[in-house]
């Protein structure tokens, strides 16, 4: 049908006189979909291979009945592969993540990572931990003020206002903005 492999055309499902058809290769579950009397779908895979497939995985319980399809997903037990993007600052491991085969991804700033100390801190949550390290060094985020670049214009700019904010949230307020527009200008993302 829709897919880059197009091994079923639309008019094909349609005429095919089957109640339901199950579609392969595409590794995320779709909910039934109809085509003329036929209904469709793509189950899935009952469990990750790999962080390509990552989250709940399981099967569809169906049942037919004249031109009706109900469906339900059924969700089968870990093991299960997530993928954990998070900034250094906020290492909290959420629910959905304990035991399973996880690759955590560190963005934000920070000093050199102690990733292998972090691994012995962690590692007893999951049944198999990843760590990958994407942070960036910590640096002044004022550094650059008063170039005549971009950078330098934007971060003289709110360093202005920075420096008249009459209180601590407006300061903290003003800091994340300069974050913001330092991770925009570098083509990176900001948590």
């Amino acid at each position: 049908y829709d897919s880059p492999y197009h091994p079923i055309s639309a008019q094909t499902i349609r005429d095919c006189g089957l109640d339901y058809l199950a579609l392969g290769h595409i590794h995320k579950a779709q909910m039934p979909q109809q085509l003329g009397r036929t209904f469709y779908g793509w189950p899935g895979v009952t469990m990750g291979r790999g962080f390509d497939e990552t989250g709940e995985k399981g099967v569809f319980l169906l049942s037919l009945d004249r031109g009706m399809c109900g469906s339900k997903f059924v969700p089968l037990p870990k093991p299960r592969y997530e993928l954990w993007k998070t900034d250094v600052d906020h290492l909290e491991i959420p629910p959905q993540y304990v035991q399973t085969i996880c690759r955590l991804v560190l963005t934000g700033e920070a000093n050199p990572m102690d990733t292998m100390g972090l691994y012995d801190r962690l590692s007893e949550q999951f049944l198999h931990l990843e760590i990958r390290d994407e942070t960036i060094p910590t640096r002044d985020i004022w550094d650059g003020c008063g170039d005549s670049t971009l950078r330098g214009l934007t971060l003289t700019s709110l360093k202005t206002r920075f420096d008249a904010a009459e209180t601590p949230e407006q300061r903290q307020l003003l800091t994340l903005a300069a974050r913001y527009a330092l991770a925009a200008l570098e083509g990176r993302e900001m948590p």
